[in-house]
C-alpha cells in the first residue's frame, strides 16, 4: 500500500476514535478504573485491559474502545479493541487485513495468552515498507462471548529506540494484559 494511503487510514482509525469521545458518557459506559497510575478497563462485553494512565488516552466508541498513546512518538500509536458479533475470528481478521490493502500482510494461526490461557488466535501483520512512514500494524482476532474481539495495534515507529520502545512497551502492556471475564 502506499505511503498516502497507509497514512490516510490511520488518520480515518484517529477521526474514529477520537470522535468517539462523546459517547464516553453515555449510559451504561464501560467501566475505567485508575489505582497507582494503572488503568483498568472493563469491558461490558466480557474482557479487561491494564494501561499506564499517565500515558494513554482511552476513547470508547460504539463497538470497542481506543487506548491511544499521549507520549512522545512519530505518528498514531494505539491498539483499538473491538467486539464484532457472529463473525468468525479468521473471517475478522482477514477483513482487517484485506482493508490495509497491501499484498505484503503476513497471516497465521498462532496461540495467543489470556489469563494465563492459551487461546486460539487469527493474526494479521504489516511492518513498514522501505522508504515508509514506519507504520506498523497488527491484528489479532480470537472468539470470544459468541463473537470475535479483535485487537488491532497501529504504531509509528521513529528510528529513535529509546522513543520506539517506550512506545512498544506501553502499547504491549494493554494487549498482553487481556482477560476474558
Amino acid at each position: 500500500m502506499k505511503t498516502f494511503e497507509r497514512i490516510t487510514r490511520s488518520i480515518m482509525v484517529m477521526a474514529l476514535v477520537f470522535s468517539a469521545t462523546v459517547m464516553v458518557a453515555k449510559a451504561g459506559a464501560d467501566k475505567t478504573t485508575v489505582v497507582d497510575g494503572i488503568g483498568t478497563y472493563q469491558s461490558k462485553a466480557g474482557w479487561s485491559v491494564k494501561y499506564d494512565a499517565d500515558l494513554i488516552e482511552v476513547n470508547e466508541f460504539d463497538d470497542g474502545v481506543g487506548f491511544v498513546y499521549t507520549g512522545e512518538c512519530a505518528g498514531t500509536c494505539m491498539v483499538v479493541i473491538t467486539n464484532t458479533p457472529d463473525k468468525t475470528a479468521e473471517y475478522v481478521r482477514d477483513d482487517i487485513a484485506a482493508s490495509w490493502g497491501s499484498d505484503k500482510v503476513e497471516k497465521y494461526e498462532a496461540p495467543f495468552y489470556a489469563d494465563g490461557a492459551e487461546v486460539n488466535a487469527y493474526w494479521a501483520y504489516l511492518g513498514a515498507s522501505e522508504g515508509d512512514d514506519g507504520l506498523y500494524e497488527t491484528a489479532i482476532a480470537m472468539e470470544h462471548n459468541n463473537g470475535v474481539i479483535l485487537c488491532e495495534c497501529i504504531d509509528h515507529m521513529s528510528g529513535n529506540e529509546m522513543m520506539d520502545m517506550q512506545v512498544c512497551d506501553t502499547l504491549a502492556m494493554i494487549v498482553d494484559s487481556l482477560e476474558f471475564n
